[in-house]
């Protein structure tokens, strides 16, 4: 179960706060706020509408680039899966 509210990291342990993304960013975006690990750095945003809550698990920068490689290799197979039409399409779902 995913901890919305995180107050341990789930990588290593450490304290985690509630603060300004711009400490990671250098200024704010989205909500405007994260949760950060102060013992690895690892973190996570927060939705906009309700932003306490966090939007999945804090991850270090190695889950985030796991993780943008994944969806790079998603999309590069969903894009070349051929429609009925014969072309080919992404459909993207809120």
């Amino acid at each position: 179960m995913i901890d919305k509210y995180p107050k341990t990291c789930n990588l290593c342990g450490g304290t985690v706060i509630f603060t300004s993304n711009a400490v990671i960013y250098g200024q704010e975006y989205g909500s405007g706020r994260c949760y950060l690990c102060t013992k690895c750095g690892a973190f996570v945003g927060t939705h906009k509408p309700w932003s306490r809550e966090a939007m999945g698990l804090l991850a270090d920068e190695r889950m985030r680039k796991g993780k943008s490689c994944a969806t790079t290799c998603f999309i590069s197979k969903l894009m070349k899966q051929p429609t009925a039409g014969g072309g080919m399409t992404l459909t993207v779902y809120p």
